[in-house]
């Protein structure tokens, strides 16, 4: 549909610069489509006009549409992970559905000014992956439809490194900006 109406089907998304942005923007530079993206002030307000018909299409993390796709009220189209996910296995990866590498996943990160010790950044980073580990945590974690994942800081700085690397491109090539 949006290869044949190219500009005319509308996205929800929330909000500028927002990883469920740059997404549907990677979607549209992978696939050569182009969607009318419309920024909304969060996740909520944008299911609302999903719901009531007003948006065909919304960007967002999973944990805001599970529910709604198991009460039937939603149509999940696509995860944008690397792999499916666990509480919806019947949903494609939008890489199956574009049959080409994509991956476009939020997280979550611990941080800490630049400078800390090394001591405290070591022992922060041991609490969090103990916690990440615990029956609590991986409850509290899938609840949310997230997955834990955990590491050392190099892990993360390295991570960090690759997503910039990623994202970089996409942001520039969408004129993408918070101003």
């Amino acid at each position: 549909m949006a290869k044949a109406r190219p500009g005319q089907l509308t996205i929800g998304q929330t909000g500028v610069g927002s990883m469920s942005h740059v997404a549907y923007e990677l979607l549209q530079l992978k696939t050569g489509i182009v969607l009318n993206g419309v920024p909304y002030k969060g996740g909520a307000p944008m299911a609302t006009d999903l719901l009531g018909g007003h948006l065909p299409l919304g960007s967002d993390l999973l944990s805001n549409f599970i529910n709604l796709a198991n009460e039937k009220k939603v149509r999940l189209l696509a995860v944008a992970s690397a792999n499916r996910f666990g509480d919806a296995p019947d949903v494609p990866t939008v890489a199956e559905e574009i049959h080409q590498p994509f991956e476009a996943a939020a997280w979550f990160a611990i941080v800490a000014r630049t400078g800390t010790a090394a001591d405290i950044v070591q022992k922060v980073n041991a609490v969090a992956n103990r916690y990440l580990q615990s029956e609590k945590a991986k409850e509290l974690i899938a609840r949310a439809s997230l997955e834990p994942v955990g590491g050392s800081p190099a892990e993360a700085e390295a991570f960090v490194k690759r997503e910039l690397e990623t994202w970089a491109p996409v942001i520039k090539t969408a004129n993408i900006s918070l101003n």
